[in-house]
């Protein structure tokens, strides 16, 4: 192998490895395919999201062989438009300066749709930090976060630091814990 074919070669796999994300998956088409062990979901990016994510914000977490998964259950306080999605990303803080910068920053790992009575559900989520987040351009009128319901079960604590957000997104802040 010549040292120019070497290099070029190299210079390919190093622009691969840049542009894959931290999160175990590849952008193709402004989505991203995220494996874990239970499952695989294509997960679209949200609008205007940077194609590289912020790493200090966005943090991928390792899931160990035997990681216990979760069922994240919840409401909309406000009334959203039928089909509307919300989503979920991990974070490294549940404050509302980090907070309010995941949905701008950070690739989306879930997303569901809103039900007609403003209900969702995620599942299979690993503890940890977590953004959850609605679009503004969602609502039918009054902006209202989603919030994730305060469990103490199952060898699991979810707890709720923040909700609020501004005119772009709604959005809780929360932690998943074992006990």
């Amino acid at each position: 192998m010549t040292k120019k074919r070497f290099l070029g070669i190299a210079f390919f796999l190093l622009l691969f490895t840049t542009g894959c994300s931290r999160t175990g998956g590849i952008p193709i088409n402004n989505s991203i395919v995220v494996q874990t062990p239970s499952n695989v979901s294509n997960i679209s990016k949200v609008e205007n999201m940077p194609n590289n994510p912020n790493i200090t914000l966005c943090p991928s977490f390792p899931i160990g062989k035997n990681e216990k998964f979760y069922n994240i259950t919840g409401f909309v306080l406000s009334g959203t438009r039928p089909n509307s999605t919300i989503y979920l990303t991990p974070t490294i803080s549940t404050a509302f300066t980090i907070s309010l910068q995941v949905p701008r920053e950070c690739l989306v790992y879930w997303q569901a749709k809103i039900t007609d009575n403003q209900s969702f559900r995620f599942n299979q989520i690993p503890a940890g930090k977590y953004v959850l987040f609605v679009k503004g351009s969602s609502y039918k009128g009054r902006h209202g976060p989603p919030l994730p319901y305060e469990k103490n079960d199952q060898g699991y604590v979810i707890n709720v630091s923040f909700h609020g957000g501004d005119s772009e997104y709604m959005m809780s802040a929360f932690e998943i814990n074992k006990k």
